[in-house]
């Protein structure tokens, strides 16, 4: 379903995959390696269809600022019903008012290589999901540089096998946000934010 958006760039599509249980981290990680000497790459999930205009903005910025970005800043989770209908029709046929508050956090990614070699990709100690594109965020943070640009992206309704993110995890991202919590206080006070772990 999501595909077909993203061959609409007309870019190289590389699927990440692990062997074993599933950890997003691992297959983000193939996927760059497949990818081999790259400059720029958006990092896309199978669920969520992205803005178009969103994407290559966030092209456009990593490119001059050689840091990482997310390519939006409200990303809605659609129930069943509005899954099907974007599917039919086209995210933008849902109303806004008919869907949920935004989040913050999670989502796509758009990295040039500079800011991927600094920190080393994905921590691929972060099972399964959650949590490892927050420490990606943190490391890009501390090491080279992130921002959060305007866009919206879709997440689609799926049954997951493990609806919640790996309890390990979030205590490993925990220790990670103390033992550099003076530079994201920096970065968040320089955003005007007063929880930079809604947004990372």
């Amino acid at each position: 379903m999501v595909k077909p958006h993203l061959e609409e760039f007309g870019w190289p599509i590389f699927i990440g995959t692990c062997e074993g249980p599933w950890q997003r981290a691992v297959a983000v990680n193939d996927a760059a390696s497949q990818a081999g000497d790259w400059d720029v790459a958006f990092i896309a999930d199978c669920d969520t269809i992205p803005d178009h205009e969103g994407i290559r903005r966030a092209v456009q910025w990593v490119m001059s600022t050689r840091g990482g970005v997310r390519p939006h800043e409200q990303r809605y989770m659609l129930d069943h019903k509005q899954t099907i209908e974007a599917v039919q029709r086209g995210v933008e046929s849902i109303p806004r008012e008919r869907l949920k508050a935004p989040w913050a956090g999670g989502g796509l990614d758009v990295i040039h290589r500079e800011a991927w070699d600094k920190v080393g990709g994905m921590d691929e100690r972060y099972v399964h999901w959650g949590w490892e594109d927050s420490e990606f965020h943190l490391q890009l943070v501390v090491q080279a540089s992130w921002e959060r640009l305007p866009g919206v992206a879709w997440h689609l309704h799926h049954d997951a096998t493990d609806p919640h993110p790996n309890a390990d995890s979030r205590r490993r991202f925990n220790e990670s946000l103390r033992a550099n919590k003076a530079a994201v206080d920096i970065w968040a006070a320089t955003k005007g934010l007063r929880n930079a772990v809604q947004v990372l």
